[in-house]
């Protein structure tokens, strides 16, 4: 299985991009792609199309308009800093096995999380 593409929404630090790349993770952002002020389904769509996995705060998500997708991790931490939120994340993201998260919904919390 080739290693897992992690897309970060515009709502997430830009030092947590630098954090998981530093750990080894491939990780893009809206930001940088150019994909700010994207709608949440065109999103979704270029992610699914390009094999990431999308990684957001937003909450909106946890409904996603198509039901086929490689992955939405909703980190539902706060504050939504790199310090306290993207520390928890790359934590979850070392220690779960990829296989549990692909094409599932994953509600990241503080000090657990759900997958569905």
């Amino acid at each position: 299985m080739s290693p897992l593409k992690f897309l970060l929404d515009e709502d997430v630090s830009h030092k947590t991009l630098r954090r998981l790349r530093k750990r080894g993770f491939i990780v893009e952002s809206v930001k940088t792609l150019g994909l700010l002020g994207a709608k949440n389904s065109d999103l979704l769509d270029y992610a699914t199309s390009k094999g990431f996995i999308l990684i957001t705060h937003d909450r909106d998500f946890l409904y996603p308009s198509r039901k086929e997708h490689l992955g939405i991790i909703i980190v539902m931490i706060h504050p939504k800093t790199d310090a306290h939120a993207g520390k928890i994340l790359e934590q979850f993201l070392q220690i779960i096995d990829p296989v549990k998260i692909m094409g599932k919904l994953v509600r990241l919390e503080e000090k657990h999380w759900s997958i569905q």
